[in-house]
């Protein structure tokens, strides 16, 4: 079984831990070798390509952890996504993005590091869409995170930020987030797709059991 995202379609990756979810997500923006198997962008090979040059094709990925510059301002941060781009266009996303993650807006001057973790993560999130991405892929964003800032999370990634992006891949732990932003679902264990389906297709308790592999 082959995983595969449609263009404008927001598809999520569960599975246990280690189950391969990360390590799916670091082959796709090249950032570990892939031995076997092809990573097709359209009709464009990615496999074994850099990082830089996967990120000029169209695929941003937002890993586990946010990765920010944590002693460059949020200011620095966030332009530093848009590095791929030139023109007006650039600094209309930065004060769009603003609009829509407007708990960045107090803190551009400030030092990302210095950030709550759920304001680092709209940052990270916000970095990203900077590059106007074909395909933003999120690893485990609700790590760490209140649920109140969850169902911020929630809600940015189904209406406010969506004309950032073209298409979503979320590897998640989180059952509920997952259901409620994609619309379809694959599941994981060693490395290999054990499910698949539509979320208005799936059964909560069918899902469990094939996260888990028991009944």
């Amino acid at each position: 079984m082959h995983l595969k995202v449609g263009e404008g379609e927001a598809v999520s990756v569960l599975g246990p831990n280690g189950a391969g979810k990360t390590t799916l997500l670091r082959a796709i923006s090249g950032m570990i070798p892939v031995k076997t198997g092809s990573i097709r962008l359209n009709s464009q090979e990615l496999a074994n390509a850099s990082p830089n040059a996967v990120a000029r094709h169209g695929v941003m990925h937002v890993a586990e952890g946010r990765r920010l510059f944590g002693n460059m301002t949020c200011r620095e941060n966030l332009m530093l996504g848009g590095y791929m781009r030139s023109g007006p266009a650039v600094n209309q996303d930065f004060r769009r993005l603003l609009d829509v993650f407007p708990e960045i807006e107090p803190k551009l001057d400030v030092r990302a590091g210095a950030l709550s973790g759920g304001q680092q993560q709209m940052l990270a999130i916000a970095r990203g869409l900077m590059s106007r991405p074909k395909i933003l892929m999120l690893d485990e964003p609700t790590i760490g995170l209140s649920p109140l800032v969850v169902q911020r999370l929630k809600t940015v990634l189904t209406s406010s930020a969506r004309e950032f992006f073209g298409s979503l891949l979320l590897v998640e732990q989180d059952l509920s987030l997952a259901l409620a932003v994609t619309s379809r679902v694959y599941v994981i264990r060693n490395g290999r797709i054990v499910h698949e389906g539509a979320v208005q297709n799936i059964q909560r308790e069918n899902l469990v059991e094939q996260y888990f592999g028991v009944a």
